[in-house]
C-alpha cells in the first residue's frame, strides 16, 4: 500500500521529484524502504529529500516543509 503514494504522484500528477516525510519509526522507516526501492533504478524520478520526526515533538511542520521545498 506504501507504494501506491509514489506511483501516484509519478504517473498520476507526474512529478519527477519526491520528497518524504516520514515518523522516526519501524513504520516510517519500513516506508522509506519501500520508497526507495520503488525509485531505485528509475531515471525518470528522483528522490531528492527524506526527513524524519519524531513522534510528539513536532507541532509545526513549516521548517521541515521549507527544508524539503528547497531540495
Amino acid at each position: 500500500q506504501t507504494c501506491a503514494l509514489p506511483i501516484l504522484v509519478v504517473d498520476g500528477i507526474g512529478s519527477k521529484k519526491i520528497a518524504y516525510i516520514y515518523l522516526n519509526n519501524d513504520s516510517g522507516l519500513s516506508g522509506l524502504e519501500l520508497l526507495q526501492g520503488f525509485v531505485e533504478g528509475r531515471e525518470d524520478i528522483e528522490l531528492v529529500a527524506a526527513e524524519s520526526f519524531n513522534e510528539g515533538q513536532v507541532s509545526d511542520f513549516t521548517p521541515l516543509l521549507s527544508k524539503l521545498k528547497q531540495a
